[in-house]
């Protein structure tokens, strides 16, 4: 009895031994470390999410692609930001005869009926920008403080991509009594005009993308010369530029 008494007791010492050894097992360092790196690595933090884990921001190892994919976007816009184009008189085709009777309206005070000025109109345009377009018809006015002094249609033409193109139109004047009498107000001494023009020109680019561009000038004419070198007329304009759809 004594022999077996004791045993027991060293069994039961030996089974408590054991537990005793699993559980420093399980709370050692070792293991710790092993479940924070496994707890880390299933669960990443909300910065590390941010960084790249979404794939929506750039990774110090995408950095080079990022930059590379920003600077091609940058020079797309510089290429291919609308820039004004510019346009120059080429030729200006009227009857010679009406000459008489715009000068009596320019210049008689007792001028008291209405005269038609049609003037056929050739202007090369120089486009700066990388992308052409095909304009369509349209209809520009042009006006002296609150009167109008002439109505221009547009013919359709090819705008080419950074390049000249020749556009024509059709100007004509109405000088009724009241605007005669407004003309010989403002043009004395100098017989200088500021007028100015309105109006927006549809267009297409790419082939099926409809545009409109919307046109305002302020233009300045010497009205004389009308008489001797008519398309040196315009010596000065200022321009703006919209773009629609």
């Amino acid at each position: 009895p004594t022999i077996g008494s004791g045993g027991d007791r060293a069994a039961r010492e030996g089974e408590r031994f054991a537990d005793l050894e699993r559980q420093a097992t399980e709370c050692s360092p070792a293991k710790s470390v092993r479940s924070q790196t496994t707890a880390a690595s299933t669960n990443p933090t909300s910065a590390e999410s941010k960084a790249g884990g979404d794939g929506r921001r750039c990774s110090p190892k995408r950095w080079g692609p990022c930059g590379l994919a920003a600077a091609a976007l940058l020079a797309l816009g510089v290429v291919f930001r609308p820039r004004n184009a510019a346009w120059d008189l080429t030729e200006l085709r009227f009857d010679p005869a009406l000459l008489t009777g715009l000068t009596q309206a320019f210049t008689d005070p007792a001028f008291n009926s209405t005269l038609l000025f049609p003037i056929n109109v050739t202007a090369a345009v120089r486009n700066p920008n990388f992308i052409g377009a095909r304009a369509g018809a349209a209809r520009l006015r042009v006006t002296s403080g609150d009167f109008v002094i002439a109505d221009v249609q547009t013919e359709p033409g090819v705008i080419h991509a950074h390049g000249q193109s020749l556009l024509r139109a059709v100007s004509t004047s109405t000088i009724t009594p009241e605007v005669s009498r407004h003309l010989m107000s403002v043009l004395p001494p100098l017989f200088k005009l500021s007028p100015e023009v309105r109006g927006e020109i549809p267009a297409k680019v790419f082939g099926f993308i409809n545009v409109k561009v919307k046109l305002h000038c302020t233009v300045e004419v010497e009205v004389l010369s009308i008489l001797s070198d008519p398309v040196k007329m315009v010596t000065a304009y200022r321009c703006s530029q919209g773009l629609g759809f």
